[in-house]
């Protein structure tokens, strides 16, 4: 996850927002399965964070051990969206507004194309959001 902060740490800077990792200390479970895919799940999920969260705020990318699976969590004090929201966003082709730094990029298919490939590698995805108050996206995999 170390990669995916300072990739994307800068974003996070020019727009005042923290980004830091919070890595259990039990041993973290082994996954199989394509890397390149799981780091682009991980950034597509931090940069939305960093879009739609407001300037001195802090995003917060967790891992930790669930036993037989790997946890990997990303936390923003965002807008947040509804459940009606939530589920147009994991719709291909769909975007919901109300960013901060809202700059109208992407077709819409990030939240569609992280999920499947957490499918893919025999996950899921877990959104708990409330509007005004911040996201958490959980991405679960089996080790």
């Amino acid at each position: 996850m170390g990669r995916v902060v300072d990739v994307l740490k800068p974003k996070a800077e020019s727009a005042s927002i923290a980004l830091t990792t919070s890595i259990a200390k039990t041993p973290i479970p082994m996954i199989q399965g394509d890397e390149k895919r799981l780091m682009q799940v991980v950034c597509n999920i931090v940069d939305n964070s960093i879009q739609h969260s407001p300037s001195d705020t802090n995003i917060v990318v967790e891992v930790r051990n669930l036993g037989e699976e790997l946890s990997i969590s990303v936390s923003d004090n965002g807008v947040g969206v509804s459940e009606v929201e939530v589920e147009a966003a994991r719709e291909g082709f769909r975007q919901v507004e109300g960013g901060y730094t809202r700059s109208n990029d992407g077709i819409g298919l990030g939240l569609t194309l992280a999920n499947i490939f957490i499918e893919l590698h025999g996950g899921r995805m877990n959104i708990s959001t409330q509007k005004g108050k911040g996201t958490t996206v959980e991405m679960v995999i089996s080790s």
